[in-house]
């Protein structure tokens, strides 16, 4: 029974891979379908195929002067060290100059850079409700790129796997809500029922709120109350914590009472303008 399971696993897993490959053919510079594609490929099993693909990110990271991947690369490399030391020496070098070279040319260029959003979290959250039978194959291709259509755009709200289902009418995102609750341990809330808190709104960079879907709310004690749309993303909670400075306890929303949060700040924050509301940071 457990051979039969793995095999069928395994097959679509294998026919989602097919299914980005040919997506990669429209946009072969997308690296967060490369990334997709890589965790796929270790999930299976099949270390030389992932092990490609994380070259590959090498090359389009390099090639198209994004080092925002290097991070998620170099952890990655690591477990290849034993098996390809020579070629892993290789990357991480390739990785070093770079950055050595070009780190002063690309702080400068960030500055006129649209808000691009790191996506590589959203896409592991696709991937886990997929992989526990929350997705159904078309579901998850639909979403993986619908996600990919809008990771290049510059939006004033952040591109989110909820934001998606919920724009597209998907009829059991409630569903997919309280799993991601139940699954994560992280409580659902409404926004709605919650006065935002004008003294902690400016504790984060407008870009949290606005582009990495962490927005704070209030207080617990002395610990900061986070509004979040991806309760799996533990890299940004750490974040969080550390540009804050304060112990942070998230909180899982819709994504439609996140963004009317949002319109309820940038309100107040118009207002600021003449003296009256809260500042902008």
């Amino acid at each position: 029974m457990i051979d039969k399971t793995e095999n069928v696993l395994g097959q679509r897993v294998m026919h989602s891979i097919s299914m980005l490959k040919q997506i990669l053919e429209v946009m072969p510079h997308d690296i967060e379908a490369m990334e997709v594609i890589y965790r796929a490929y270790r999930n299976i099993g099949d270390d030389d195929n992932a092990f490609a693909y994380l070259k590959r990110l090498v090359d389009v990271s390099i090639e198209d002067r994004d080092t925002g991947a290097f991070g998620f690369i170099r952890h990655e490399l690591k477990d290849y060290a034993d098996k390809k030391p020579g070629i892993v020496s290789f990357l991480q070098e390739r990785m070093d100059v770079y950055e050595s070279l070009d780190e002063g040319e690309l702080l400068e260029e960030e500055v006129d850079l649209p808000n691009e959003q790191d996506l590589s979290d959203e896409f592991a959250l696709v991937w886990r409700l997929y992989e526990e039978g929350q997705l159904d194959q078309e579901e998850y291709l639909s979403v993986l790129h619908d996600l990919m259509d809008i990771s290049g755009r510059d939006m004033d709200v952040p591109a989110s796997m909820l934001h998606v289902l919920n724009d597209s009418g998907f009829a059991h995102i409630n569903r997919i809500i309280n799993y991601l609750s139940a699954r994560s341990g992280v409580p659902c809330i409404s926004l709605s029922n919650f006065e935002v808190s004008e003294d902690v709104i400016g504790i984060l960079p407008y870009k949290y709120r606005a582009h990495k879907g962490a927005l704070p709310f209030g207080r617990l004690g002395k610990d900061l109350m986070v509004a979040v749309l991806n309760p799996f993303n533990h890299r940004l909670e750490d974040e969080i914590e550390t540009v804050s400075g304060q112990r942070c306890h998230t909180f899982l929303v819709e994504p439609s009472d996140y963004d009317l949060a949002l319109d309820r700040i940038r309100s107040k924050e118009k207002k600021g303008a003449d003296g009256e509301g809260v500042a902008v940071t």
